[in-house]
């Protein structure tokens, strides 16, 4: 009979069961009788690499490799016909990562108080090690090449590997239990004779080793080895002797042995291609010494390593030259027998191509120190301190200080007032494997003098990777500096000149209206009221063009900000739209969206868009669309658009454009277009015309993100 469980109530998994199964190091799960899992504790989470959580969501068929799937069902299937109590069996469980595990399963059920089976609880050990000793013994015992047996104490036979059977005739199923004498016929020592299912006598060499269980001899394991066999491996090493003799002769360096018999070096042996590319054969060295084949002093420098080697001095190292522009690396090293010297042997590898390289290397090395001692730019090489390790005699010219004067300080050439923030920026640029090029500073010299410099900053790595130090190539730009500020200042003479000549055209058609008019007025022959509103046009032309021309000659300060090119051209399309709808035009938008924003003045850019918005308004005196496009191209530029239906401009006259009192309109100054250029340049972008004839006009602005 059946006999409930001692718990009040087996299917509430009260306080009495979370105590004992809490701290247990056995892993314990309660499962419904359908295998969904009720209740586990730490131990059986952390042998199936699953969460409480996670496991009573499962069944126990989910943890269960797949082939015992249907063994362990079976197993279940005995408990509930009654047939067993409880049942024990070896398994395997998968772990989240797909990871078989070897585990030790015993099962029960757990009764209701009617004594029907409520719950099946689970008990688990890991005996992956176990398993994993076992799978290694069987490895060992069943694809050993040496015949084996175990035996127990009795000398009765338990389990033989594939080799004894081969060695025996006989199957293991023909030999279990039977003693180990029945098969041997006579031995002694260490040689057993045992009769062949054949009929015929096998020798074995055999090796006893008992099996040990806590301290206890429990059994033995008896290995042999077929004496043939043994005639096999002799075979064996005398044709890897011949095959390790082969590679010594084809081997693309040299070997060889030698000996001193009545104080003179003889050869031994010799063997390599080497041999041969020196010009040499083995017959001229094997039982000569080395004056026999080489001249005296060459002969007599190298016997000097020899003697070294023959007096016990290990890994003897020298380079010789073979001839035939073959250099080699001998390695000398004694051969010992109880202690003393018997033998030298040497073993030697062709370096000719790497003394070619090393040549190479050295012609190279001192054309980069004659570049670096005769150029004039400044070089200095500064340690992960900032502490000057090497200056080239450059940069005593261009910075004033020597060597001497400079070697494990820091540089003083910064000005006291960037000196810290510019040292710290350089070394984090080299610091993060980056190079610097092209930087324009100032430096001071010796004399406190400040120079203009061009700077070039790259780290300096070691074999493994690492930076370890800096170098900085200085070149001094001061006069060029000086040059170009003298170019700037006739490029802006020029300019004036430009607009002084264009400016007197504008203003002297106006002046000469005016001033006929006056004489007509001053003659008394007319005083017409239409003559005052023309003399006002013409005065407000001459008011327009100098207000224009004070815009070029002092603009808005550029104090960059951060700013949304979006809001900007939604800002300049809603400005507009009331004088494009008096003009019958309509402007479209089409702005992508998540556009990062530009560092820039907002009301030159805006002025900027103003301009060549209302220059495409006026381009369509009957009308039209005006499309605003903007994008982001190749994640470091905003291009934007401003494309008309308008009247086009003539392709001979789209490069002159941007130029002061050059325009396409009538009334045109050409000075707000020339505005629009320079405040795009000032911003690092570009603007670019693309125009036919009738076909509408297209004005590409790009700005980058950053300046």
């Amino acid at each position: 009979m059946r006999h409930s469980s001692s718990f009040d109530r087996p299917g509430a998994i009260n306080e009495r069961w979370k105590q004992i199964c809490y701290a247990s190091p056995t892993g314990i799960g309660v499962c419904h009788l359908d295998g969904r899992f009720v209740s586990v504790n730490p131990a059986f989470c952390r042998m199936t690499g699953h969460h409480e959580e996670e496991l009573l969501t499962m069944g126990w068929h989910q943890l269960a490799w797949s082939p015992d799937v249907s063994v362990l069902q079976m197993d279940v299937g005995r408990l509930l016909e009654g047939s067993i109590t409880t049942c024990a069996s070896e398994q395997r469980l998968t772990d989240p990562q797909g990871h078989e595990h070897w585990y030790g399963l015993q099962m029960e059920f757990m009764y209701e108080a009617s004594n029907q089976p409520e719950f099946l609880l689970i008990h688990m050990q890991d005996i992956s090690l176990y398993k994993s000793m076992e799978q290694r013994y069987h490895s060992l015992l069943y694809y050993n090449p040496a015949a084996m047996i175990r035996i127990n104490t009795s000398c009765e036979i338990e389990d033989a590997n594939p080799a004894a059977e081969q060695v025996s005739g006989y199957t293991l199923g023909e030999a279990l239990g039977r003693s180990l004498d029945d098969f041997v016929l006579a031995k002694n020592e260490t040689i057993v004779t045992i009769q062949h299912k054949g009929g015929h006598a096998v020798n074995l060499e055999v090796k006893v080793v008992p099996i040990m269980t806590d301290e206890r001899t429990t059994g033995y394991h008896v290995i042999g080895r077929e004496l043939t066999s043994l005639e096999q491996v002799e075979e064996s090493l005398r044709s890897k002797e011949q095959e390790l003799q082969e590679i010594v002769t084809k081997q693309q360096g040299m070997t060889f042995k030698c000996k001193e018999i009545d104080g003179r070096f003889i050869h031994t042996m010799c063997a390599g291609e080497l041999v041969y590319r020196a010009g040499h054969t083995p017959e001229q060295i094997i039982g000569h010494e080395l004056r026999d084949f080489l001249p005296a002093e060459t002969a007599l420098r190298k016997e000097q390593y020899y003697r070294r080697a023959w007096q016990g001095e290990e890994h003897v190292l020298y380079e010789g030259y073979a001839g035939n522009g073959v250099t080699y690396l001998a390695s000398l090293k004694p051969i010992k027998r109880n202690g003393q010297v018997v033998e030298v042997i040497a073993s030697c590898v062709d370096i000719s191509e790497k003394k070619k390289a090393e040549e190479e290397l050295r012609r190279t090395k001192e054309l980069l120190e004659s570049f670096v001692q005769h150029t004039s730019d400044a070089i200095d090489l500064v340690d992960l301190d900032g502490k000057v390790l090497w200056v080239n005699p450059a940069f005593e010219t261009v910075y004033g200080w020597t060597l001497e004067e400079l070697r494990d300080r820091k540089l003083p050439v910064f000005p006291e007032n960037t000196a810290s923030e510019e040292e710290n920026s350089l070394k984090k640029i080299t610091l993060f494997g980056q190079s610097a090029t092209g930087l324009g500073t100032v430096r001071k010299r010796k004399d406190g003098r400040l120079i203009d410099i061009d700077l070039t900053v790259s780290p300096l790595r070691d074999n493994d990777g690492e930076i370890i130090a800096y170098s900085a190539i200085s070149r001094d730009i001061t006069e060029r500096k000086k040059t170009e500020e003298l170019l700037r200042k006739s490029d802006k003479l020029g300019v004036v000149g430009q607009l002084a000549a264009g400016l007197a055209h504008e203003i002297r058609n106006p002046l000469t209206a005016l001033r006929g008019f006056l004489q007509v007025m001053r003659s008394g022959q007319g005083g017409k009221s239409e003559y005052y509103g023309i003399m006002m046009e013409e005065l407000d032309r001459i008011n327009f063009i100098v207000s224009e021309l004070l815009l070029i000659a002092k603009p808005e300060k550029h104090n960059p900000k951060q700013a949304q090119v979006n809001v900007i051209l939604q800002g300049v399309a809603t400005l507009l739209e009331s004088q494009a709808l008096m003009n019958n035009v309509t402007i479209v938008t089409r702005i992508a969206e998540g556009l990062p924003p530009i560092v820039c003045s907002p009301v030159q850019i805006k002025q900027v868009f103003i301009n060549l918005v209302k220059n495409a308004i006026e381009s369509m005196p009957d009308g039209g669309e005006i499309t605003i496009r903007a994008d982001l191209v190749e994640g470091n530029r905003i291009v934007t658009t401003v494309e008309d239906q308008g009247c086009g401009i003539p392709a001979e006259r789209i490069p002159s454009l941007g130029e002061p009192f050059y325009s396409t309109k009538v009334k045109g100054t050409g000075l707000g277009l020339m505005m629009c250029y320079k405040i795009i340049e000032s911003h690092g972008g570009q603007i670019s015309f693309y125009s036919k004839l009738n076909q509408g006009t297209q004005v590409e602005v790009v700005l980058p993100l950053i300046q």
